[in-house]
């Protein structure tokens, strides 16, 4: 895909997926594996595929995630 002009992605990762049942019982929703990936592995590849500036992830409450500088 040829480099965008987007200056920023972002990623809705929040929430806690109550409604997903037994597939969030010990996880959030963004880290639920789906065809061999995570739905927030997905997010990033459709993301970077897109050739942003920046990619930034919404996490809700009590998540760790890496943090660039």
């Amino acid at each position: 895909m040829p480099p965008s002009s987007l200056d920023r992605v972002i990623i809705l990762a929040a929430g806690l997926g109550l409604r997903l049942g037994a597939l969030t019982s010990d996880r959030p929703k963004a880290l639920i594996h789906v065809a061999g990936q995570t739905l927030l592995e997905r997010g990033l590849g459709f993301a970077s595929s897109l050739a942003p500036r920046e990619i930034v992830v919404v996490a809700g409450g009590g998540a760790t995630l890496p943090r660039s500088p």
